[in-house]
């Protein structure tokens, strides 16, 4: 229970510190802009540097080979039932695109990353870092192809830009080979990787300050798409991988990683192709309310419920 009231105050605290520095017009737009860059380019590849440097094993090895198949099975089934489900309810295509790209894709880059840094840490982190190199190759492809009102070609340039892929191949291949960087060097790059988690919730925190709150209460279709994202999909995963005797820091990985509020990046992509943009920003901010209840919930699962192997 130590780790889930210490995860669960550390969030409620650095979310009312980001909300009341929105207030007062310390958090602008040009600052959340910026820290997040720094979440991306600096923040997240010394996290993965450190949990690079851990001892090599042949368990977290297959545990990454776990996480590779367990990913692209997750997706295939989610979007396929999302978004087959959802078609003969919604008579806009890119609307049932939407539903299932707001479960099926969570934020798993910073806020998962950060999480899991707290919670699982060490080998957790190159599982994270191998499911978000999975997500980005299927949102880039299958994902913005739900969205697509005709053919159009999948960018293979946009998956293979995207820099978390590129960090996270490194962090693997600096785990793999034998030589391992000085321990003052990992230890105060340690130390920068921490920020991870103020910073991000920090920034969640201030967009709660810009939402309008009867929007995200009024909003009935977000409300069953937070259903699905927020506990029916990592409900489904936990029961899965306990039945399965998946050793528990992958497992509580995967869980977590599927119990986070949908990515922001729907809403980039969503005004690209010109679809209900409003639905996703609501159901984003709505998500990440209701994470205050069940992130905690699903931690206390995990470790009630997962067992070490």
């Amino acid at each position: 229970m130590s780790v889930l009231v210490s995860i669960t105050l550390k969030i409620f605290v650095l979310m009312a510190a980001g909300f009341f520095a929105a207030h007062f017009k310390i958090m602008d737009e040009a600052v959340k802009r910026g820290l997040s860059e720094m979440l991306i380019y600096i923040f997240l590849p010394a996290n993965l540097f450190v949990s690079s440097q851990a001892d090599f094993s042949i368990k977290q090895m297959i545990g990454i080979g776990y996480t590779i198949v367990f990913t692209l099975v997750y997706y295939a089934i989610v979007i396929s039932l999302c978004y087959f489900g959802s078609c003969p309810f919604f008579k806009d295509k890119t609307k049932s695109g939407m539903f299932s790209l707001l479960i099926a894709f969570a934020n798993t880059g910073f806020i998962g990353m950060s999480i899991i840094r707290e919670t699982v840490a060490g080998s957790g982190l190159l599982y994270a870092a191998v499911y978000n190199c999975i997500f980005d190759v299927v949102y880039f492809s299958i994902g913005v192809m739900l969205l697509q009102s005709e053919k159009e070609k999948i960018s293979i340039y946009a998956i293979m830009k995207n820099v978390i892929i590129w960090i996270a191949i490194a962090a693997i291949i600096l785990y793999v080979i034998p030589y391992r960087f000085p321990v003052v060097l990992t230890e105060t790059v340690d130390v920068l990787g921490g920020c991870m988690l103020p910073v991000s919730m920090m920034i969640i925190g201030a967009e709660l300050y810009t939402i309008k709150p009867d929007e995200v209460l009024k909003d009935k279709v977000a409300y069953i798409t937070s259903f699905f994202r927020m506990i029916l999909v990592p409900a489904i995963t936990l029961v899965v991988l306990v039945l399965l005797h998946v050793e528990k820091s992958l497992a509580m990985t995967m869980v977590l990683l599927t119990a986070m509020p949908s990515g922001s990046l729907n809403v980039i992509i969503g005004r690209k192709y010109d679809a209900d943009v409003k639905y996703a920003a609501t159901t984003i901010m709505q998500n990440t309310i209701i994470m205050l209840l069940t992130l905690p919930a699903f931690i206390y699962l995990c470790e009630r419920f997962l067992i070490n192997s």
